[in-house]
């Protein structure tokens, strides 16, 4: 009988260190033996296989939440699939700044930097309401530009010298709680959130 010592490092891969028989053999039986052993381990480096093997695996949260994964690298939907989520649920990665990122179905995240990373579901909302200037209106989309606000507000949005635009917002969802809106920028909305917009012409 033969006893193999292998190790297996991801710089090198596999490598036979000793060969060990327990009893007399065939030279030739141990020479065919050694050469199927040694196919059969370059048939597996090929394949990529050694990638997951000796390695733990990712740990992540989704909605506090804990799963493993083998994937360094994961998209959206697998990540939704994992945690049962419907395609069409809105699935955040926790950061540590102001604004957690929207991560779409296609989107790619990296399970292989440091840390365990924390994501967060939330249905989506086929409509909001929102007040602005005072008055309710109803928006069909999980942000709104400035200019798309500034249309809700005064019926038009001119891009002129002449004319300028602000804007404030309150009641806002955690990713943006309240602040000035200021044009070029978008902001997520949630239902009841307050805009105050002001257009003047200098003229």
């Amino acid at each position: 009988m033969l006893r193999l010592q292998v190790l297996f490092d991801e710089d090198s891969g596999f490598r036979l260190l000793n060969v060990i028989a327990t009893k007399q053999i065939d030279i030739n039986a141990y020479q065919n033996f050694l050469y199927y052993f040694l196919n059969l381990f370059d048939m597996v480096l090929e394949s990529g296989a050694p990638e997951t093997l000796n390695k733990k695996p990712y740990k992540i949260f989704i909605d506090k939440v804990k799963y493993e994964t083998s994937n360094s690298r994961v998209t959206g939907n697998e990540l939704k699939k994992m945690a049962g989520l419907s395609d069409d649920t809105d699935l955040f990665l926790i950061n540590q700044g102001p604004r957690d990122a929207l991560i779409g179905n296609d989107d790619m995240v990296d399970l292989s930097r440091p840390g365990v990373e924390h994501f967060a579901s939330r249905v989506k909302v086929k409509e909001f309401k929102i007040i602005v200037n005072g008055r309710e209106k109803i928006w069909g989309e999980p942000t709104i530009t400035f200019e798309q606000l500034m249309k809700l507000a005064f019926g038009a949005y001119e891009d002129k010298p002449h004319i300028v635009y602000t804007s404030t917002y309150d009641k806002g969802p955690k990713e943006n709680r309240n602040g000035v809106f200021v044009k070029g920028q978008s902001v997520f909305v949630t239902n009841n959130m307050v805009f105050n917009a002001t257009r003047t012409d200098k003229s």
